[in-house]
């Protein structure tokens, strides 16, 4: 394998798989939220999980900045401050997926806030023993709220 193999597939990597990511994250929740029927967008879900994306690894790279060159002229101080940074962006890049979810609730179709609440419930189940007798349990509900 000659060279230009290994960088063909660093580029694939570094460039591909990023973009694979982000798509499953707005993918899954599309595909979960109609499975649920809330009416939600792909893209505003990519949007998000993209923008979450991006600002995490701008954080990350300003942390490395201030870790390595920045002007902060005690060394043990900069690293603890830029990589204290840099753990930041990998939170904020970590957080892609709850981006793209709040992408996709923010696409649904508008509903009254009280839409999104429903009222409680009280019901009879069935509970179980742990010597398997079965005997009848109270569910009660006092609010559902619906996500």
């Amino acid at each position: 394998m000659g060279s230009e193999d290994y960088a063909s597939g660093a580029v694939l990597l570094i460039g591909v798989t990023p973009l694979l990511a982000l798509t499953g994250c707005a993918g899954g929740t599309c595909i979960v939220g109609s499975a649920f029927g809330q009416g939600g967008k792909f893209w505003p879900s990519l949007g998000y999980a993209t923008g979450s994306a991006a600002l995490g690894l701008g954080i990350y790279a300003f942390g490395q900045v201030l870790a390595y060159r920045g002007g902060i002229r005690n060394y043990n101080t900069a690293h603890a401050v830029g990589w204290t940074v840099s753990g930041i962006g990998i939170g904020v890049a970590a957080a892609t997926p709850f981006a793209a979810v709040y992408g996709y609730n923010r696409s649904r179709p508008r509903e009254s806030l009280t839409g999104r609440f429903m009222p409680g419930s009280i019901g009879l189940r069935p509970e179980t023993d742990a010597d398997g007798t079965t005997y009848a349990s109270l569910d009660l509900r006092l609010l559902n709220v619906e996500f």
